[in-house]
């Protein structure tokens, strides 16, 4: 497979057949910051869902998807770009709102079929779903003479962006505004911003728009460490509900001092006036405000570790998130109703003491829920030389095939067409 470059659209015109491809991610830091102007550490896995893309004569895109519905888009119907109420939570939502950002973005669409596969896990906290969004953004995009520009580019800078062009913020930006506006998920960007970019990345939500976003080189004692996510049984496909919760109590914390977000606040003045918070609409929402800055002030610190080579602090102030995750923002079960991802936690924590070999109860790595949390995945960080003893007793407690290991910093979007 080739990589198309702008000079081949030039030169050949448009291309009836691509191959697109999106990485998961998965959050190092920063849970819950991006919808309130936060910073985040994120980073692609080595978990792909790929596009087999192909023009086809008619005015529908067929979007074949293993284990999802197959759909369909009329695009003769002179209403298809509207977001319908029946489509809600399904793959088709997506598609449509994708298309329909595309046509917004002056896109003149095919049609065309889209054969996707996947081996991200779904409702693993992953971001399937954003992963999903950006591949079949970019492959109708390509499939209608449009350029995706690579992620590398925009961030050395020196990337052309012309007029039939789309970069990876663009696509992030229309798969967001396709999750809420269609699907019915009032998430924030930055899942579809890690997809896109890929690598490992820092980013600052400051302007929520149009975020900062830098390249971050896992520095060589982080190299002592392997990364794992373990399944807590419970995927959180259905927990749509509780993540709008927490965007909502943060922002009902933020609406307490009149500011937009509370990233526009120092925690200072929040803690200072936290009462206020409480009287107003309850400690639940006043924690979870509270969990803003704690987070927001860790990952500081845990980019500062990285800096400096010292992943031993990286893995000591991420167990300090795991405390916050549970404490404050308390996203990692429903209590009363389930408790699998508390209880994976739990197991996780144990079994990272016992790997230490020592009498003090210190951890020997770090466990967090990630991503927004209620189910999915525990990220887990394991020292390499404890890996096979950690999983075997994870393993013996939660099932074969509980742990998987995953290899962070790969590529973001890729196009490419068949060699000729």
């Amino acid at each position: 497979m080739d990589i198309v470059s702008s000079e081949h659209h030039q030169a050949s015109g448009t291309i009836d057949h691509y191959r697109v491809s999106v990485p998961g991610r998965t959050e190092l830091a920063g849970n819950h910051q991006d919808h309130q102007g936060g910073c985040v550490i994120a980073a692609a896995i080595d978990r792909r869902i790929v596009c087999d893309a192909r023009a086809a004569s008619g005015n529908r895109i067929h979007v074949h998807s293993r284990g999802h519905e197959e759909c369909s888009i009329n695009l003769a119907d002179p209403n298809w770009w509207t977001s319908r109420a029946a489509e809600r939570h399904t793959t088709t939502s997506l598609v449509r709102g994708m298309a329909a950002q595309l046509m917004q973005h002056s896109v003149e669409l095919r049609g065309c079929t889209l054969d996707i596969n996947s081996d991200i896990p779904a409702g693993a906290g992953l971001s399937s779903s954003a992963a999903f969004e950006l591949c079949v953004g970019a492959a109708l995009a390509v499939l209608s003479g449009w350029q995706v520009v690579s992620p590398e580019d925009i961030l050395r800078g020196d990337a052309y962006v012309g007029e039939r062009c789309l970069t990876p913020l663009h696509l992030s930006q229309m798969a967001l505004h396709a999750e809420r506006a269609f699907f019915g998920k009032p998430c924030g960007i930055m899942d579809q911003i890690a997809c896109a970019f890929g690598g490992v990345i820092h980013i600052d939500f400051r302007n929520r728009v149009n975020p900062a976003i830098a390249r971050i080189v896992l520095p060589p004692s982080c190299d002592d460490y392997t990364y794992l996510l373990v399944s807590c049984a419970s995927g959180h496909e259905d927990a749509t509900e509780a993540f709008a919760s927490v965007a909502q109590d943060m922002q009902s914390a933020a609406d307490a001092f009149d500011v937009a977000q509370l990233r526009d606040i120092s925690m200072e003045r929040y803690l200072d006036d936290i009462g206020r918070v409480r009287a107003e609409y309850g400690d639940l929402v006043a924690l979870r405000g509270l969990a803003f800055f704690e987070e927001f002030d860790l990952v500081k610190r845990r980019v500062e570790a990285l800096e400096h080579d010292d992943a031993v602090g990286f893995v000591y102030l991420t167990n300090r998130s795991s405390i916050i995750s549970a404490e404050h923002l308390q996203n990692v079960g429903f209590p009363g109703e389930h408790e699998d991802a508390m209880v994976a936690l739990a197991l996780c924590q144990r079994a990272l003491v016992e790997v230490a070999n020592s009498t003090k109860e210190i951890l020997g790595g770090s466990a967090r829920i990630h991503g927004g949390g209620f189910g999915g995945t525990i990220q887990v960080i394991v020292p390499n030389d404890k890996v096979d003893r950690f999983v075997s007793r994870i393993e013996g407690q939660l099932g074969a095939g509980s742990c998987m290991l995953v290899r962070l910093g790969t590529p973001g979007i890729m196009v490419e067409a068949p060699c000729v």
